[in-house]
C-alpha cells in the first residue's frame, strides 16, 4: 500500500541523493504545541525524544499539505508503506532495531517501544489529558505506554496524518546500560513497556 509525503524540492533532492526517509524530532515539527506537553511524575517533556515521519494514506491529493509543505512548488511523494528495513522480534512485532538497546548521543531506543508501524495520528479536543501519563517513574522504573507523538488537536484533521514514530530516552553515562546478564528481557536497564494505550 502506497502512502504520500509533501515536501520540497529540495528536500526530495536530498532523499534521492542520500536514500534515506528522516525522521524529525517533535519538537520541530509544524504543531509548535506538540513538543510542549509533559508526562508522568517526571514531567518530561516529549517532544526532545519523540521522532517522527510523517505521512498521509489519502491518494487524493490534498491542497492544504500541497500549500503548508510545499508552497505548491515542490512535490508529492508516493512511496510503499512497509519501507524501512525492519527486525521481527516475533509474530506480532517488528522493530526498527535489532538490539534490545540502540544507543545515540545522549539517548538509548528501547525496541520494545519503537515497533516499526505506520501508526494513524488520533486528533482530540484535549491533548495534554491524554498524554499526561503515557510515562511514569515508580520503585526506579519508566514505564512508557505506547501512543507517544500520536495525538494532536482537532484542529489538524484536515492533515490526516500517519506517521512513523520513533522514542528514545535520555541518558547520562552508556556504560550502565551495556551490563548483559541471561535474564536481559527482565533487568532492560529498569525499564517497563505497557502494552496498550
Amino acid at each position: 500500500m502506497k502512502i504520500y509525503h509533501y515536501t520540497t524540492i529540495e528536500t526530495l533532492a536530498l532523499i534521492l541523493k542520500n536514500k534515506t526517509i528522516r525522521f524529525n524530532r517533535l519538537d520541530q515539527v509544524d504543531d509548535a504545541e506538540e513538543s510542549m506537553y509533559s508526562s508522568g511524575n517526571t514531567n518530561m517533556k516529549l517532544g526532545k525524544y519523540a521522532f517522527v515521519s510523517c505521512w498521509t494514506r489519502r491518494k487524493e491529493e490534498n491542497l492544504s499539505l500541497w500549500n503548508m509543505y510545499t508552497d505548491s512548488k515542490g512535490v508529492r511523494i508516493g512511496l510503499e508503506e512497509k519501507m524501512f528495513p525492519t527486525y521481527r522480534v516475533n509474530d506480532k512485532f517488528e522493530s526498527f532495531f535489532s538490539s534490545w538497546l540502540e544507543f545515540k548521543d545522549d539517548c538509548l531506543f528501547p525496541l520494545p517501544s519503537n515497533e516499526a508501524k505506520l501508526n494513524d495520528v488520533i486528533y482530540v479536543p484535549d491533548v495534554e489529558e491524554k498524554v499526561k501519563d503515557f510515562i511514569k517513574y515508580e520503585n526506579e522504573t519508566i514505564t512508557i505506554t505506547p501512543g507517544i507523538a500520536l495525538y494532536k488537536r482537532r484542529e489538524w484533521e484536515y492533515q490526516a496524518e500517519s506517521r512513523f514514530v520513533l522514542i528514545a530516552l535520555p541518558i547520562s553515562n552508556k556504560n550502565i546500560y551495556m551490563k548483559r546478564n541471561d535474564n536481559i528481557v527482565n533487568n532492560l536497564c529498569n525499564l517497563s513497556f505497557a502494552s496498550e494505550y
